[in-house]
């Protein structure tokens, strides 16, 4: 039975709550502690505001919950760190990470269009090296029976479910979408590789053919044309 007089409410720092659904996992990981009458996510001020026994659980106990799902809890001070100190380092390594993974996807994306193996491998580098930190947190969440933002990322497919035949139709409309990028690729590449010098007037100088703008820009229409008539194929 737990006393009424020890009855304290604390506001607390909470990292890594990008998504509702991570404070939905935040509440009730807290409140399944014993000693806890209420948790509730500001998601908007990154804080948790835990109603709680002091003599049933400690604060160390609600950072301890957290860190097994992936999220993580400051308490006043943390190593001799002020709480925004320690928010910004969280939030710069972050940002570090996104900007690495920006501009390494831009090499992937170019190779992908000739040398699709290797960019698949390049590609699962990337995405293990600087987005391992979802698939751990997914992992975590697994342990718990939980789900969040970063379950959704980490798995390729998620099912809304238990119809598993959608795994197999989804992988099935996956491959029909990859090919019909690599053909919406393909012939506006060709277009382009031929009209643009014709455009130039790289047949002047030859038979004193220039191509007037108006086909041009009709040829362009039929392009983009071509390409989105291929794209709504997909079913």
């Amino acid at each position: 039975m737990l006393s009424k007089e020890n009855i304290e409410t604390a506001s607390l720092p909470v990292l890594g709550v990008t998504f509702a659904a991570c404070g939905v996992s935040v509440e009730s990981m807290i409140k399944s502690i014993f000693g806890v009458h209420n948790a509730e996510v500001n998601y908007a001020t990154q804080t948790v505001k835990v109603v709680f026994d002091s003599i049933a659980v400690q604060l160390n106990k609600f950072k301890e919950v957290l860190q097994s799902i992936g999220y993580d809890l400051i308490l006043d001070t943390e190593k001799g760190k002020e709480v925004l100190e320690v928010q910004k380092i969280h939030y710069k390594a972050l940002k570090s990470r996104i900007i690495a993974t920006s501009i390494l996807t831009i090499p992937i994306v170019i190779l992908g269009m000739f040398l699709t193996d290797m960019s698949c491998v390049l590609a699962t580098l990337v995405l293990f090296i600087f987005g391992k930190s979802f698939f751990i947190n997914a992992y975590k969440q697994a342990k718990h029976g939980e789900a969040n933002s970063d379950t959704i990322d980490a798995a390729k497919i998620t099912l809304v479910s238990f119809d598993l035949q959608q795994v197999y139709k989804t992988l099935c409309l996956s491959r029909q979408t990859v090919k019909t990028i690599r053909q919406n690729l393909f012939w506006p590449f060709i277009y382009n590789l031929i009209g643009i010098p014709i455009a130039a007037g790289i047949l002047y100088p030859i038979n004193g053919f220039l191509l007037n703008p108006i086909i041009a820009g009709a040829a362009m229409t039929l392009s983009s044309v071509s390409v989105v008539s291929n794209s709504i194929r997909l079913k």
